[in-house]
């Protein structure tokens, strides 16, 4: 059985912050080796709320890398009382690299293909372990993305 993961308040974590245009959100996956990893989506909750309707697209991609023989988008959940982000699964490999490569190039890439969402041009991935940074990087677009997506957070939304 996993243990519970804490998100960016996790002593081991790798995420992604600043990854869409006009969107604080942070996206963190566990460290642990397992083959469904749960991403954890925090921010203000209408911004969770805005991307929470959009990420059902993402499934749309999941059949296709399926297919493929390349895992996908598994299950999303909704935030909750006991965790105050919404949950994305990604079923596929166990290392560390797969991890840090779902992050850095899979979700992003996947989040402006089949949801439309704009990433912003640069985001910072940063990994920790037992509380100590690891690592900590800019990115930008992903390889191989064919356009960025159009949609930006709503301005009525934003505080």
């Amino acid at each position: 059985m996993p243990r519970t993961f804490y998100g960016i308040h996790d002593v081991q974590y790798i995420a992604v912050r600043d990854v869409f245009a006009a969107s604080p959100v942070t996206i963190a996956s566990p460290i642990d080796r397992v083959d469904q990893l749960p991403l954890t989506i925090e921010g203000p909750k209408d911004h969770l709320d805005f991307f929470y309707r959009l990420f059902p697209k993402l499934f749309k991609q999941s059949l296709f890398d399926k297919m493929r023989g390349r895992g996908g988008w598994i299950r999303l959940e909704p935030p909750t009382s006991s965790s105050p982000w919404i949950t994305l699964w990604y079923k596929y490999g166990r290392s560390l690299v797969d991890h840090v490569e779902l992050l850095e190039h899979k979700f992003r890439r996947d989040a402006a293909v089949y949801c439309d969402l704009m990433l912003a041009d640069w985001a910072i991935l940063e990994v920790t372990i037992f509380g100590k940074d690891l690592l900590r990087t800019t990115i930008f677009l992903p390889e191989e993305l064919p356009r960025n997506g159009t949609i930006v957070i709503p301005q009525h939304t934003l505080h």
